[in-house]
């Protein structure tokens, strides 16, 4: 089974444009005073992506990184930088 990229696309690609066109509409803010958006966006999805798949497997760090795709010690190491361990 797969997700539907192109709707978890689409969710993101509105929310961005949101984003960046409340950015035009506030008055002194620039794009160009944003910084480490790409870190920003990962962190955002990857918390409660993180979160969802740990309960759908009872905490199962095993499953989860399996699901995900991460090796088990890897998926470890962002659940401490989230601190979700």
């Amino acid at each position: 089974m797969t997700i539907n990229s192109d709707s978890l696309s689409e969710v993101i690609n509105n929310y961005l444009e949101n984003f960046f066109n409340s950015q035009k509409d506030t008055e002194g803010a620039s794009i160009d005073d944003l910084e480490n958006m790409y870190r920003q966006c990962v962190e955002a999805l990857e918390r409660p992506l993180f979160i969802q798949v740990m309960v759908n497997v009872e905490h199962n760090q095993t499953k989860a990184a399996k699901i995900l795709g991460l090796n088990r010690n890897t998926f470890r190491e962002k659940l401490k930088k989230y601190h979700m361990l």
